[in-house]
């Protein structure tokens, strides 16, 4: 099967976010989708005036790339920009660090283009993996669909990371859903959080979150959200109580408590707690 080629009318584009034009490191991503030639959308987050990027200094050509430029922070605000430019039905979310299985990107494509038109699967969440031979999280992926919101349901769907999506875009423009811009790494109070809030949305929303065999993302290096720390204690806090609700919640302070505790980490546990209170405000 022929790899890399471009379809007369791409059913996927790629929402691409960077910070002070760090992507220009990236060079085999770059790459990589200068030879895709299907629709992406560069958001650059700039925090001076250094760090801005051009097309023509990555080599994309307008009839396919967009660059935006922005000088706000925060993860979801990139997100949310790049989802707003793209008119693709599905979109594909990429950071600055990783890199693409062109191969399996190529049947990613072939995948969506197969899809009869429908908002029934609200997101599609495909393996991630190290390089070509390690995943990136162990054990198998669950193939069984994620619907409804069950706890079972509610407690998967935390433990999936935003580079592992795949956007069912038409579906959340007719809902209004976008990511909750409160979350997300840059974002004033919490670093992450920003994937599990938008697919608790498409649940609320009676979608499938249907998870796919196929690999086409590569990120080696830790997310910032596996880092155990008081930013994700609290992160980690204002999710669950937004997700869960407030009395769920409340057995899950003892949970964390309990856990966390024993391995000395009242900090964390603290900052848990004062994550669900900012939330249950917020709410």
């Amino acid at each position: 099967m022929p790899t890399n080629s471009k379809p007369d009318k791409p059913p996927l584009g790629i929402a691409l976010s960077t910070v002070d034009g760090r992507l220009a490191q990236n060079h085999l991503l770059i790459e990589q989708i200068s030879k895709l030639q299907i629709p992406v959308v560069l958001v650059n987050q700039m925090r001076g005036k250094e760090g801005r990027l051009s097309l023509r200094s990555l080599n994309w050509s307008s009839d396919y790339a967009q660059i935006i430029h922005l000088n706000t922070l925060g993860l979801s605000l990139s997100r949310n920009a790049a989802l707003d430019a793209l008119r693709t039905p599905w979109v594909l979310l990429a950071d600055d660090d990783i890199t693409l299985d062109m191969e399996a990107f190529d049947l990613l494509v072939l995948h969506l283009q197969s899809l009869v038109a429908g908002d029934n699967v609200g997101a599609f969440v495909t393996r991630l993996m190290k390089d070509h031979n390690t995943p990136w999280r162990s054990g198998k992926l669950d193939l069984s669909v994620i619907q409804g919101r069950s706890i079972a349901s509610l407690r998967r769907i935390q433990r999936i990371n935003s580079m592992e999506l795949v956007l069912n875009a038409d579906a959340l423009r007719k809902w209004g859903i976008q990511f909750d811009q409160r979350f997300g790494l840059g974002s004033p109070h919490t670093n992450g959080g920003e994937e599990v809030m938008i697919l608790n949305e498409i649940l609320r929303h009676s979608s499938q979150i249907v998870p796919i065999d196929l690999a086409p993302r590569m990120h080696a290096e830790s997310s910032s959200g596996q880092v155990v720390n008081a930013d994700t204690a609290f992160t980690q806090g204002a999710v669950h109580r937004l997700v869960f609700g407030g009395f769920q919640w409340l057995g899950l302070v003892l949970i964390y408590a309990l856990k966390r505790l024993q391995s000395g980490g009242l900090p964390q546990t603290l900052n848990y707690v004062r994550g669900g209170i900012w939330a249950s405000r917020q709410a």
